[in-house]
């Protein structure tokens, strides 16, 4: 029997409230990212051939569209949108998870909204992987991960 575990199912269900721990949100979401850091800790990085020959995609030119039509798209409020500091240009990077090599263009921006009861959440930060003109990946709370289970996905 063949067992895939995708990433973004996993980071889906790492997103853990500002508003307060819950003992409902919390343990599931530590147990989450246990699993996380136990499959990503025997990780092997790229060969150097591998990363000779990955396709980044072209540069994304209209970068900042993309990610203000995800945060449209995904938050409560998008009119509340505060990104701080501006949306960085992209850089050429490169992910390995579960085996899984993608390469494309990285950015991290950090921002607050407003939540279902119109209060802002606090500030967090994602990380958006864009290739070919659309976003391929995008993980939510990628600074609390990297506190968590030392992942340095936006430093």
């Amino acid at each position: 029997m063949d067992f895939r575990i995708s990433k973004n199912v996993i980071f889906d269900n790492l997103i853990i409230s500002s508003g307060g721990f819950g003992m409902g949100r919390f343990l599931p979401s530590m147990c989450v990212l246990a699993l996380v850091g136990a499959l990503t800790g025997c990780a092997t990085p790229p060969t150097a051939e591998q990363l000779a020959h990955l396709d980044y995609g072209a540069y994304p030119e209209n970068y900042e569209q993309l990610i203000r039509a995800y945060f449209d798209r995904g938050l409560k409020d998008p009119s509340s949108l505060q990104i701080s500091g501006g949306i960085p240009a992209p850089t050429q990077s490169w992910q390995k998870f579960m085996g899984s090599l993608k390469a494309g263009y990285r950015t991290c921006v950090t921002y607050n909204a407003k939540n279902s009861f119109g209060a802002y959440t606090g500030y967090t930060t994602t990380y958006f992987l864009i290739k070919d003109g659309r976003i391929v990946d995008a993980i939510e709370n990628a600074d609390r991960l990297q506190q968590t289970v030392g992942w340095r996905m936006c430093s």
